[in-house]
């Protein structure tokens, strides 16, 4: 049988890939992008990476792509009509690559194959920090080391070593203007760390291995920090950005390099914008910046993978799958009303018998809302069942922020060698709080020096048992808790 089969399926992929290719005007209804060509304009804005040999001059281009949409939706054959330089049409050619959701065009209401020509916009303003020579970002700063754009003025600047889209490649280094040269006079190491990264693109969670490149620099009214996370061939998995008078940038990424989430700052909240893996838009989600009690959100838009509006201008019902769903907190089903979650959510179909269904730990929940806010929840995991009000609690030291500044200040003891040396700043330390409040698994995560870490873990570890655990639909939890132990000399 498969001697007979299998030339039978190479002969059916033969003939289907020698089809007749149709231009736009000879069929009845045209190719077209799964919602549409502002659905479609989103994507590529949000995917596209503009090369800062491009951004270090004011420019106003573009990149035409021909392409064949096939009737299953995808593309073939993409080439280059015309082109702006190797940087973008490669950059262009990846992202149209990445779009997978086209409608097929329709000749007398059969789906056909059809000719398209996509133009991809390179549209940048002047970038002045960018200087391609070093192939570096520069920032210049006075003698009062304060940010400055007269560089002819200067006394001081930061140079940042960055590929061409920008991720740092090498060490910062500090100079100072002597007559017409710059000379280095401190330099800050790229933190470069091995690790391998869990990735949630399906029902089974699986890992690859990643490099993490952190950098951080604070000076006098200035921030500048990125951390990117890339699979071992360069492509990116995360991005994370913060700079002085600019908004964050927090970007995950797929593991084929499609734009998987994008954070943005917007008014008092932050926009979250999801998309599906074949390019669809999946959500628009407003979220609180910080953790607020209550914790509402604001859904706008709710989409399937093939398109399927759910939630439209903030009203419909939505079912978000548990492993494809972008924004924590939002997962089970029920009705958006305004943007905000209304009536009953729930995940589980059986929830009078759920401890018979949760054995094995998984988690039912059913939820009531009103104008977003939870009136009550009830939960079953483990074979027991849970009520609560809040979906989640985080970790809270006994007696709130306060407290724990005040312990700190009480507890935490200026090593004698650090003191004598002058080192002063702050030691990164992460632990994971228990379900009985207990302090584990501490750690220095950025080091300052052997003393001082030392006594920010001692410090910590002194915390014990004073931790309210966090809490996540009624079962209490083991969260990991970040904390920076500050050591100033005065």
């Amino acid at each position: 049988m498969k001697v007979i089969i299998l030339p039978l399926l190479f002969i059916s992929l033969t003939i289907n890939s020698f089809a007749q290719i149709y231009q736009s005007t000879e069929v009845d209804k045209a190719a077209e992008p799964v919602g549409g060509k502002e659905i479609f304009d989103l994507f590529i804005a949000a995917n596209l990476r503009v090369p800062l040999t491009l951004a270090s001059k004011s420019s106003d281009q573009e990149v035409l792509i021909t392409a064949t949409v096939e009737v299953d939706g995808s593309t073939s054959d993409l080439k280059i009509l015309k082109g702006v330089d190797s940087l973008c049409n490669a950059e262009a050619m990846r992202v149209i690559n990445l779009f997978k959701a086209w409608k097929p065009a329709l000749l007398k209401a059969v789906p056909v194959r059809q000719a398209v020509t996509i133009p991809v916009g390179f549209k940048t303003e002047l970038r002045m920090d960018y200087d391609p020579d070093q192939k570096a970002l520069l920032t210049y700063f006075d003698k009062n080391r304060s940010e400055s754009y007269n560089i002819e003025k200067s006394k001081y600047r930061r140079r940042i070593p960055v590929d061409v889209f920008g991720i740092v490649n090498g060490n910062v280094v500090y100079q100072e203007k002597n007559g017409d040269e710059w000379k280095d006079v401190s330099i800050v190491k790229v933190e470069k760390e091995e690790f391998w990264e869990k990735i949630y693109e399906s029902r089974i969670v699986d890992s690859v291995k990643a490099i993490r490149i952190n950098i951080s620099l604070q000076e006098k009214e200035t921030i500048w920090k990125q951390i990117a996370v890339l699979q071992q061939n360069g492509s990116l998995l995360s991005l994370q950005q913060f700079a002085s008078k600019k908004n964050p940038i927090r970007n995950y990424y797929y593991l084929n390099g499609l734009l998987k989430e994008l954070r943005a700052s917007q008014n008092e909240m932050v926009e979250v914008t999801g998309w599906h893996n074949n390019g669809q838009l999946a959500t628009i989600v407003l979220i609180p910046p910080v953790y607020k009690n209550p914790f509402i959100y604001v859904i706008t838009d709710v989409r399937e993978r093939n398109g399927d509006q759910q939630v439209i201008n903030g009203n419909g019902y939505v079912c978000f799958p548990s492993e494809t769903y972008t924004v924590q907190g939002i997962d089970g089903c029920g009705a958006v009303k305004n943007g905000h979650k209304q009536g009953i959510w729930k995940n589980g179909n059986n929830l009078d018998t759920g401890t018979e269904n949760t054995k094995k730990g998984a988690l039912y929940f059913e939820e009531n809302y009103e104008d977003g806010i939870l009136i009550k929840g009830t939960s079953f995991a483990d074979g027991k069942k849970y009520e609560y009000t809040e979906v989640e609690a985080q970790p809270q030291f006994s007696g709130g922020f306060s407290e724990m500044y005040k312990y700190l200040g009480r507890n935490t003891k200026y090593p004698k060698d650090a003191a004598k040396l002058g080192v002063q700043g702050k030691v990164y330390t992460s632990f994971v709080v228990g379900v009985d409040g207990s302090v584990e698994d501490v750690k220095v995560e950025k080091g300052l020096y052997p003393s001082l870490d030392e006594e920010a873990l001692r410090v910590i570890r002194g915390m014990n048992g004073q931790w309210m655990p966090g809490i996540q639909r009624g079962r209490k939890v083991r969260v990991k808790y970040a904390l920076p132990i500050i050591f100033g000399l005065y």
